[in-house]
């Protein structure tokens, strides 16, 4: 007799430390269709150097100032100076194949003003723009200067200055070719080293047109131009279409809801349900004491807590008559 209780309450405790609480595994989170923003970028250029050398020398006598955009390098004729321009996040077209971003074509905002030979030149470049198709690799850039029919414009006069003699425009001014996009810990690059010169299609030696205004006619196609740095920072996005709502239901559809039931009429209260019958000798009950041995967390803490309160009886029952030390 003693054995057999002891063995009972060893084997309830036994029972209740192999139950096992479930825990809900959190759903791994996937995209179908990974993205980026843009946050900022700039496009850093010196535009050209021999440009740069002649305003700054001896010949021109001049200098420049720029608006919206920053300086960089000591010397500024030399072949480390550039501009760098903020990048317009809007502006920017950007691709992601199977998570890897590019992009074709972006601006950036800023100009630079540049003036020589007694402010007679006076010529504004800004707001760059880069297209990339595969290789290519194009630089635009919107410009302002002065232009009177067969007048240099080294003689100008601040009468020559007006409304009627402005042109302005956005024209291409450099082409040329890049290794590609270069994506590192959220940053993309590009660089396209060797641009050259594009003139402008209609230009001719006596009257030139477009941005060849702005430079006098000085340059040929195919001079060299500065090479030009493209940076971006990109914080990835998910391009996922949204679940689609539930459509509303149609005036006319909401379901009718249920009638209420009829009140009972005098004399006609239902009878009493029946006592349930008592269980019968030998079958078990599973619903005994007000719970169910079901999956959920409480169920299995409450027993596992009743295994251990039973354990501990065991063994204080076994220690009482004697059968453990």
């Amino acid at each position: 007799m003693q054995r057999s209780i002891l063995a009972t309450a060893i084997g309830t405790s036994l029972l209740a430390s192999t139950l096992t609480i479930p825990h809900a595994t959190a759903a791994e989170n996937t995209c179908a269709n990974p993205s980026f923003d843009v946050e900022s970028g700039t496009i850093d250029w010196g535009i050209k150097q021999t440009w740069r050398n002649y305003i700054d020398g001896p010949i021109a006598n001049g200098a420049w100032t720029v608006s919206g955009m920053t300086e960089h390098g000591t010397d500024k004729a030399g072949p480390d100076f550039y501009f760098s321009s903020p990048i317009d996040p809007a502006s920017v077209k950007l691709t992601a194949n199977n998570g890897t971003p590019a992009v074709t074509s972006l601006a950036a905002t800023g100009t630079a003003h540049f003036t020589g030979h007694h402010d007679a030149l006076d010529v504004t470049l800004g707001n760059f723009g880069v297209d990339v198709s595969g290789n290519q690799v194009t630089v635009k850039t919107d410009y302002t200067s002065y232009y009177v029919p067969g007048k240099a414009m080294t003689s100008l006069t601040p009468e020559d200055k007006t409304e009627q003699n402005k042109v302005t425009g956005r024209d291409v001014i450099a082409q040329g070719t890049t290794t590609g996009w270069k994506f590192d810990q959220g940053t993309l690059t590009l660089e396209a080293p060797g641009l050259k010169y594009v003139k402008h299609p209609e230009s001719t030696r006596d009257l030139q047109k477009g941005a060849d205004r702005a430079f006098m006619g000085a340059y040929r196609a195919g001079d060299p131009m500065d090479t030009v740095k493209v940076s971006l920072k990109l914080k990835a996005t998910c391009a996922d279409s949204p679940a689609p709502a539930p459509a509303p239901n149609k005036p006319g559809e909401n379901p009718a809801p249920a009638p209420a039931p009829a009140p009972n009429k005098p004399g006609e209260n239902p009878a009493p349900a029946p006592a349930p019958a008592p269980n019968k000798p030998g079958k078990e009950n599973n619903q005994d004491n007000g719970f169910s041995l079901g999956s959920s967390g409480t169920d299995a803490g409450i027993l596992a807590a009743l295994g251990g309160l039973f354990g501990l009886a065991g063994v204080a029952i076994a220690k009482h008559f004697g059968l453990m030390k």
